[in-house]
């Protein structure tokens, strides 16, 4: 399941992976065990904390630049980073 804000795209990933889409970034957390943040550097941290309630035991990949790492830590419940 992936969340994206575009219809088009959305559109577009479901014809082309055959995965369900969304715009709720909260669905795909609470449903997944495992997330990958692929946003734009400045978005990472906004959207990791429209998650923050349904992130305990999941893994959580984020595509962002390493400064980010010390920026999650910061996140209530968030102390480890890789």
């Amino acid at each position: 399941m992936a969340s994206e804000p575009n219809a088009e795209a959305r559109v577009a990933l479901e014809d082309e992976t055959g995965i369900s889409t969304t715009t709720d970034n909260m669905e795909v957390a609470t449903s997944s065990e495992t997330i990958l943040v692929a946003v734009k550097p400045g978005v990472v941290l906004p959207a990791i904390r429209e998650i923050a309630s349904a992130l305990k035991n999941k893994l959580v990949i984020s595509r962002g630049r390493h400064s980010a790492c010390r920026r999650w830590k910061k996140l209530p419940g968030q102390d480890s980073c890789a």
